[in-house]
């Protein structure tokens, strides 16, 4: 028996939503999937790195800046509550891993890994120390080190203030010409929006493949 036209034209059209929405689903996928992987965004000023926006620490995102200054001039105030977003030393030092495995890297903008000294605040090609501080005390600010070494030299590394070779500081320490730079973080107001990866871009041209052919068959 032939179904009459306007049911005919029924069946269609709820395949056609139903294959719509399928569609739909796949590309909200593909653009959570390209959103979360976005590298960072590297600050470059003359050659030089400043920072980065949008890096991922654990499930969070936070901007970087490298700052030349005193403790107080960097923070605004040289205290526990103005250093930077992290509540444990556990995340301060994710926040510093990421930093030497997300941030300072050689890429295309520059070779910020083998070359330290192309990393702002620092012109020693030996090395560079980014410094996270943590705690404060009377005299002393200690925290983490994050440590951006020459190849020739020693792999990068972080000490940290539970180690005995935890970086401290006076609390009037300028690090303006010590090859040392503070972090400031701050988060990230906004992730960025990445060209979508070569794998993405074929799993929304299979899809869209897919239903082409779904919605020709149901014709």
């Amino acid at each position: 028996m032939r179904l009459a036209a306007p049911y005919t034209r029924l069946v269609y059209g709820v395949k056609m939503r139903l294959h719509l929405k399928s569609l739909v689903a796949v590309v909200l996928f593909v653009v959570s999937a390209t959103w979360s992987h976005a590298a960072p965004v590297l600050k470059v000023v003359d050659g030089r790195l400043a920072g980065a926006d949008h890096v991922a620490v654990g499930s969070l995102f936070f901007d970087v800046e490298f700052v030349e200054g005193t403790c107080a001039e960097v923070y605004g105030s040289c205290t526990l509550a103005a250093f930077q977003p992290f509540a444990d030393l556990d995340t301060a030092r994710a926040a510093g891993q990421a930093l030497l495995d997300t941030v300072l890297i050689d890429s295309a903008l520059g070779l910020f890994d083998t070359k330290p000294e192309l990393t702002y605040g620092c012109s020693y090609r030996g090395a560079c120390s980014i410094f996270m501080p943590q705690t404060v005390g009377p005299t002393l600010v200690r925290g983490f080190g994050v440590n951006n070494m020459s190849p020739i030299y020693e792999l990068n590394n972080i000490d940290g203030i539970s180690s005995p070779q935890g970086v401290q500081a006076i609390l009037d320490f300028d690090s303006r010409g010590a090859d040392i730079v503070f972090a400031r973080w701050t988060a990230s107001a906004a992730a960025p929006i990445p060209l979508p990866a070569t794998p993405y871009l074929v799993v929304v041209a299979l899809a869209s493949l897919f239903l082409v052919r779904t919605i020709s068959r149901a014709s």
